[in-house]
């Protein structure tokens, strides 16, 4: 039994990232209020995607309003696969980030930076690590060295600690920028009963899995002094 039991493979993970765009541009309010971001869902639908390839690659901003200033916050999301035998996948990446940039000057300085991961078990790594976590900092994406942004102040080269989390999708991690970030527009989002129904989708996908194998895990007899919970989420 392993922690990433019941994770979806990358032709679900990027179904239910691909619905998460077509909200994002089918959502008259969202629409309205970043629209930024409803036009970069409708043209990576409409002319960069395709179908039948699991990869899924986007990036795109929105300004919001954070500690009484307008901030640039990019988020990205990259479900990369391996091809297999008879046309079947596994992940070979699986990252999703959240940048936030200060917006009225250039070169955009980054202020922070974090993406969530899920760390392949099959890969070799010179230390373990956690299969689901957090990491602060991060190499900069194509999308972000394009736009001039500046992280000198973030020490991105220090990859550790990466701290556990839950799995996250483009929803997910939507969905925090939305409620940790609140104003009028971000609050009337995050309590939209659509909006809910499409979290509580993507949590059942993958989130739900994640704390039903780790409560299984630890009501089982691995789990014991030389088996911990940390062991169990480092894949040990």
């Amino acid at each position: 039994m392993s922690l990433d039991e019941g994770y979806p493979n990358p032709k679900e993970l990027k179904q239910i990232d691909l619905k998460t765009l077509e909200f994002l541009y089918t959502n008259s309010f969202i629409n309205k209020q970043f629209s930024k971001l409803a036009s970069a869902a409708q043209n990576y639908l409409l002319t960069i995607n395709k179908p039948k390839q699991p990869t899924f690659i986007f990036e795109s901003e929105l300004n919001l309003l954070i500690e009484g200033k307008i901030r640039r916050v990019i988020i990205g999301a990259n479900v990369i696969s391996a091809e297999e035998k008879k046309n079947r996948y596994k992940h070979d990446l699986v990252s999703y980030s959240l940048s936030i940039c200060a917006r009225n000057q250039y070169p955009f300085r980054l202020i922070r930076r974090f993406h969530f991961d899920y760390a392949v078990p099959e890969k070799k790594t010179r230390q373990p690590i956690p299969i689901f976590h957090l990491q602060y900092g991060g190499k900069l994406s194509t999308y972000l060295l394009e736009l001039g942004v500046n992280d000198r102040k973030i020490d991105s080269w220090l990859s550790i600690p990466r701290l556990n989390h839950y799995p996250i999708t483009l929803a997910l991690l939507l969905d925090i920028i939305f409620c940790e970030f609140r104003s009028e527009q971000t609050h009337l989002i995050a309590e939209r009963s659509e909006w809910r129904k499409l979290v509580k989708e993507n949590e059942e996908l993958v989130v739900k899995p994640y704390y039903r194998t780790l409560y299984q895990f630890v009501q089982s007899n691995a789990y014991n002094d030389k088996c911990l919970v940390r062991d169990y989420c480092h894949g040990k």
